[in-house]
């Protein structure tokens, strides 16, 4: 063998060994990337479901203090007024003062009316004993209907999700309860709309609570502002809660129709 052949021999046996190295180097990069990144994901996704469960007792917490005052206010001062109005019911039965005097007593008497009338609202609002007995999307038309029985806005309902789109997960009902009731008392406190029109539809995979009204124009930016400043108690409450069920909210403004839009996820033909 000439010596050229020789170094040619060489020069193919190094070219082959440093290829070779090089082909285990970038396996073993690749290795170690891949291997980098399962952990970085493992370490985020149980970041996430710490996150997650903590929301959660956050929610449950706020949930059993509410059911807790509901249930207090019912029982002791509801059952009190009720058993006052009892009594004072009586006394004007046999009162002998004068007609006028027997007329502002009678008004006084529709006063309590109305306070424990109030008191039964709130205990509702703490704590819905509604969503048990007919269900959330009845219970959801119901609160549409007080507002629009109180004047306050002049507001629409239209709905082709069932009961049964939602599941039958007690947290996840109450949850999407509480949800479009903070919305609603933001618009009616903080939009100065006059007329809102809320829709619930249903795609393949999805659940889609929209509030669309005439009022002061909101975004997400506005969102992000309020709650740096620590003055969207409200709205943060509303993210959490969507979070927790692994939704979307956006927050848009445009020719005079401020728009907000909630979509949950759906699994086809599933109870959630």
């Amino acid at each position: 063998m000439e010596k050229s052949d020789s170094i040619v021999i060489i020069v193919l046996v190094g070219a082959i060994i440093m290829f070779g190295i090089a082909i285990l180097v970038i396996y073993f990069v690749t290795s170690h990337r891949k291997k980098y990144l399962i952990q970085q994901n493992t370490l985020q996704r149980i970041e996430n479901e710490k996150e997650q469960a903590i929301l959660k007792a956050i929610i449950s917490g706020q949930e059993e203090e509410r059911n807790r005052i509901a249930k207090n206010l019912h029982d002791s001062v509801g059952a009190e007024l009720s058993m006052l109005k009892l009594n004072f019911s009586k006394y004007l039965f046999f009162m002998k003062g004068t007609d006028e005097e027997k007329n502002n007593f009678r008004i006084e008497l529709n006063n309590l009316d109305h306070t424990i009338a109030t008191i039964s609202a709130i205990c509702k609002d703490l704590y819905p004993i509604a969503l048990t007995n007919q269900g959330i999307i009845r219970t959801l038309k119901d609160l549409i209907k007080r507002i629009n029985d109180s004047s306050i806005i002049k507001t629409t309902f239209k709905s082709d999700i069932e009961d049964s789109d939602i599941g039958t997960n007690q947290e996840k009902i109450l949850n999407v309860f509480r949800i479009f009731q903070e919305v609603l008392n933001n618009l009616i406190k903080h939009s100065n709309c006059s007329t809102l029109n809320v829709i619930l539809t249903k795609t393949f995979n999805s659940l889609e609570i929209k509030f669309e009204h005439n009022g002061q124009a909101f975004t997400n930016e506005h969102v992000e502002v309020l709650i740096k400043q620590n003055k969207g108690i409200g709205l943060s409450s509303i993210q959490n809660r969507i979070e927790l069920l692994k939704g979307t909210l956006n927050y848009t403004s445009t020719n005079n129709l401020t728009q907000v839009l909630i979509r949950l996820p759906h699994s086809h033909g599933k109870q959630n």
